[in-house]
């Protein structure tokens, strides 16, 4: 990585309020698997992807001393170390992550066949809003589940720590009779 010599002070400063975060509140480490499956022309590749982060507790809110920064060359290397003084607050965690379970006939899954009932169970830990579309590969289609067709396209609102069930007549606001039933002549795999 090739830097100027003031961008390296900046990214050091960074990395010493990041730093004094962690070790005053420490940190959140998750990891995100996805995975997809093709099939074309009978043969099926999967692709895998994960995604690892580092967040740390708190938010440096500003600094009480101007950062001091030492540059000098340690076994012909050129280092740069800085510290650093000022307030920070701890970042309160949700009590509840974001949840989210694909069922297949009311049973987790990410295998689908014809004629299978598809809902989802979410729980998030803030308000918001939240939308749900199907991406068909095999012909590169993506379809809106919900909102709702009786919702004028708004995302639906979600209320923080609440349990839904949606695309399942288990909503109160699903306007349809029966289950939303997915069609295909292959195999569907899905995964959030």
């Amino acid at each position: 990585m090739h830097v100027s010599p003031a961008e390296a002070k900046a990214i050091a400063i960074e990395r010493a309020r990041l730093t004094a975060l962690a070790n005053e509140f420490g940190t959140n480490v998750s990891q995100t698997n996805l995975t997809t499956t093709h099939i074309t022309n009978g043969q099926t590749t999967s692709d895998i992807i994960s995604l690892g982060e580092t967040q740390v507790k708190g938010d440096w809110l500003g600094d009480t001393k101007e950062p001091q920064v030492e540059v000098y060359y340690e076994q012909e290397r050129l280092v740069i170390f800085a510290s650093v003084c000022g307030k920070a607050r701890a970042i309160q965690n949700a009590e509840v992550e974001l949840l989210i379970s694909i069922l297949c006939n009311g049973i987790e899954s990410e295998r689908f066949y014809n004629n299978n009932r598809l809902s989802v169970d979410f729980k998030a830990p803030i308000d918001g809003y939240l939308s749900i579309f199907l991406r068909d590969d095999n012909v590169g289609v993506v379809s809106c589940l919900m909102p709702y067709e009786t919702e004028h396209g708004k995302a639906r609102s979600i209320a923080l720590n609440t349990n839904y069930t949606f695309l399942s007549t288990k909503d109160p606001i699903y306007p349809y009779r029966e289950e939303t039933i997915l069609v295909t002549q292959k195999k569907v795999n899905l995964t959030h």
